[in-house]
């Protein structure tokens, strides 16, 4: 009864009774999928995201060679900033640190990078080079590191004060240092510094480290991201290139970088050389924070204090607070009723119809219920059968007399003879339908 008056409460357990139609879901489905696939193509085509050409050496030396010519003679003279950039490269310098918090140097060097060796030495060494660049390896290699060090830094100060232009330097001692610079920018113009950087002794080649690193020490790399609004202070982060929205789940991210005491120009300010650093201690703190939650003191009474959840699920606290009664309780008339009873539902008297043969209903009065008569002595003569199977030591033969009208009784006596004889089966109380068990006993 319970379970009716839920259903016919609950809106979502009513059987429908509107109007029917044929559903295919399979056909729906694939419907489904050819529009999206013909309107995916058709945006693509029409707002389509943009596809920049990939940033390369090659690239570098040919729209920019001065760039290049110098970034190469400041990775000889050890001033690029991957030269001093400390661990996990190398040992130059300290790495960045927030207070105590120096995990650089706490992990130390994991990735060890030589930039005069790695992006400018090696590459020319690995490919054929002319008879003036082999003996300007020639002369490098056999020089000692400070005289290395006197020649690439010499040079690189001429160079600095000539605007990038070696045309303009000043003649001077500076060793194998201009021919080593111009036979690099000739190699990555013509495309194998690329390659030879990116050789390694995997069979798939994915770590791409010096690449960048290279990239980043000249402009090349910084003035591609400007153009592209990719940098810190325009929300570089999350955008793609162009103008193009990009991940917008690093919203956070890119905002601490928003800040200007994150993004200024000042080389020497605290704040943006460790930007990157404090920003990950902050997003740390705050991933925590949101994880700790349940257990923190004030941060967890906040919901109490703005219920916004209650107007969210207001329905469920609007039967808390005014909870209906429960329909055992009370009848339907208003009488009180026992807590532990529910309403329980009665056959009205008027279906015990006298109209014969309803169904397997049978009358209890006069009337045909020779149907219902004989369904009750078939089931009492399997039950004699049953009865007589287990008598191991008696042949048993059962005579039925069928009853000449069918009766009613609420209840049934059945009683038997126990003994040698075994001699009869006690008539059914109610009915006329006598079973009588003839037994004989056989004894040694």
């Amino acid at each position: 009864m319970n379970a009716q008056r839920a259903k016919a409460t609950d809106i979502s357990a009513q059987e429908w009774s509107g109007p029917w139609r044929r559903y295919d879901i399979l056909k729906e489905g694939v419907v489904a999928v050819i529009i999206v696939s013909v309107l995916s193509v058709l945006m693509a085509g029409l707002f389509r995201s943009p596809d920049e050409p990939s940033l390369t050496l090659k690239g570098w030396a040919t729209s920019n060679s001065s760039n290049f010519y110098a970034t190469t003679v400041q990775e000889l003279a050890g001033t690029s900033e991957s030269a001093g950039y400390g661990p996990p490269y190398n040992s130059a310098g300290t790495g960045i640190s927030v207070g105590p918090l120096a995990p650089q140097q706490w992990f130390g060097i994991t990735h060890p990078v030589n930039p005069a060796v790695d992006f400018v030495i090696t590459p020319l060494q690995s490919q054929t080079q002319n008879a003036a660049i082999q003996a300007a390896l020639k002369v490098w290699t056999s020089a000692s590191p400070d005289q290395q060090s006197a020649w690439a830094g010499s040079y690189d100060t001429a160079l600095t004060n000539a605007d990038d232009d070696p045309g303009k330097v000043p003649s001077g001692n500076y060793g194998p240092v201009p021919q080593i610079a111009k036979g690099l920018t000739e190699m990555a113009a013509a495309g194998a510094l690329d390659g030879v950087l990116m050789a390694g002794s995997n069979f798939y080649q994915t770590d791409v480290t010096k690449q960048i690193l290279f990239l980043g020490d000249g402009s090349y790399l910084d003035d591609a991201a400007t153009a592209a609004h990719l940098q810190g202070n325009t929300w570089g982060m999350m955008n793609e290139t162009g103008s193009y929205p990009g991940q917008a789940w690093l919203w956070l991210y890119s905002f601490w970088y928003q800040i200007p005491q994150f993004n200024s120009d000042n080389p020497d300010d605290y704040l943006t050389n460790r930007a990157d650093a404090i920003i990950f201690y902050v997003m740390a703190l705050l991933s925590l924070g949101l994880v700790l939650v349940p257990v923190i003191p004030v941060l967890r009474s906040i919901p109490r204090w703005i219920p916004v959840h209650r107007l969210i699920w207001r329905d469920y606290y609007r039967r808390r607070l005014h909870p209906q009664p429960h329909p055992c309780l009370h009848s339907t008339g208003g009488r009180p009723r026992d807590a532990l009873s529910c309403e329980r539902a009665f056959l009205d008297r008027r279906r015990c119809s006298t109209e014969p043969r309803v169904g397997f209903v049978a009358r209890r009065r006069r009337g045909g219920a020779a149907m219902a008569c004989r369904s009750r002595s078939a089931s009492r003569r399997r039950a004699a059968s049953r009865l007589r199977s287990c008598d191991r030591y008696s042949d048993a033969v059962i005579i039925s007399t069928p009853p000449t009208r069918c009766g009613w009784s609420r209840s049934t006596t059945r009683s038997r003879s126990v003994g040698e004889s075994r001699a009869r089966l006690a008539e059914v109380a109610g009915d006329q339908d006598s079973v009588t068990l003839l037994s004989v006993v056989f004894t040694p």
